[in-house]
């Protein structure tokens, strides 16, 4: 029988399976384009990127990325903006991989 455990322990994975295979072939330039009152995935990767560190920084005391870079453009109530310093999509990827080391 599987436990709770189990199955919250294979949760992260799974999102990342799903996760990169939703993305694969996005490139950068694709990631930051606007579609009205939609965020652009760029933003929606950043933003779990950024909550996924904010976890593992609060909850298990891994402190081994800052933050803070992130915070200004990918939290929540930050807007979509082209002057915003996002991040290439490419390295939101590696960062997103590297909450599952």
């Amino acid at each position: 029988m599987t436990s709770l455990i189990d199955i919250v322990s294979y949760l992260p994975k799974v999102n990342e399976v799903m996760l990169l295979k939703n993305v694969d072939g996005i490139i950068h330039e694709e990631s930051i384009i606007e579609i009205q009152y939609i965020s652009t995935v760029n933003w929606i990767l950043g933003h779990i990127v950024l909550t996924r560190f904010q976890l593992l920084n609060n909850n298990l005391g891994n402190s081994n990325f800052d933050i803070s870079s992130l915070q200004d453009v990918y939290d929540r109530g930050t807007f979509f903006n082209l002057n915003s310093n996002f991040l290439r999509f490419e390295e939101l990827l590696d960062l997103f991989k590297s909450t599952h080391e």
